[in-house]
């Protein structure tokens, strides 16, 4: 890929291992390994700026923005719910434990979760998620 005349040379560091990005407006939740979740604002593009973490119990792969929730597949912690109507101070809002193995990725898709987990592929149901 050449990316010359693309605005290549910015980046933003995070405090983990960068994992999984999802956006939403000019705010991108960046999955952030053992760190949780790590919020941006990238209204500049060339410039952005730190909102807001949570730092999850588990190794935060990637998330799925759905309403105020965002969904981390969170390692060996699971399924991670985090309110985010405030993304400079994101709350817990539910969990679906793991099953011991590595929650890798994560759709969120009407009032459903669709999770990877190890070989196989599990659906939660959101039903307490009731302004979805």
């Amino acid at each position: 890929m050449d990316m010359e005349g693309d605005i290549a040379g910015v980046s933003y560091g995070t405090n983990g291992a960068a994992t999984g990005i999802t956006l939403y407006g000019t705010k991108i939740y960046i999955a952030n390994g053992s760190a949780g979740i790590q919020v941006a604002d990238i209204s500049n593009p060339v410039s952005p700026s730190f909102i807001g973490s949570y730092n999850t119990a588990g190794f935060s792969y990637n998330s799925e923005l759905c309403g105020r929730y965002l969904f981390v597949a969170d390692g060996l912690n699971g399924l991670v719910v985090l309110d985010c109507h405030e993304p400079e101070s994101m709350i817990p809002a539910g969990a679906c434990p793991g099953e011991g193995v590595e929650t890798s990725d994560v759709v969120v898709h009407g009032k459903y979760a669709y999770i990877t987990a190890g070989s196989s592929m599990h659906i939660i149901d959101l039903w307490l998620y009731d302004d979805l």
